[in-house]
């Protein structure tokens, strides 16, 4: 968003009316990411439970499974994390919004070929789309 600075001779009325609108996009901001935190945790609730489901069913054994997930090394890590700082960069000088960043963020960690991540990184990811 870009600020202007009101002169000093400005009326109230604009003054008010001004900081009116940056409060509503401030609130408009924080409300987005609300909403996309929302959704990332009603997926992985889907997820568990889903899976939850399927083991209960015994559709699924532990004789059955060939790989065990391994969660992502810290050299690994940062490889995809500078990746990722550089992408996050490119998009916003292409002026993609904080909501496009986030959202190309959470479909990079939540492919079905995503590695898996510790929260610590999951946080430091995201926190690229700022």
């Amino acid at each position: 968003m870009e600020y202007v600075e009101l002169k000093l001779d400005t009326p109230l009325e604009k003054r008010r009316r001004v900081h009116q609108l940056e409060r509503e996009h401030e609130v408009l901001t924080y409300k987005s990411m609300i909403l996309v935190i929302g959704i990332l945790a009603l997926a992985t609730a889907f997820v568990i439970m889903c899976r939850i489901s399927i083991m209960q069913k015994g559709e699924l054994s532990m004789g059955v499974m060939k790989e065990i997930p391994v969660l992502m090394t810290d050299k690994d890590f940062d490889l995809e994390y500078n990746t990722l700082k550089i992408k996050m960069e490119d998009e916003k000088q292409k002026g993609h919004d904080w909501g496009m960043r986030i959202s190309y963020l959470i479909g990079w960690t939540t492919s079905d070929t995503a590695p898996i991540h510790t929260p610590e990184q999951l946080g430091k990811i995201y926190a690229l789309a700022d």
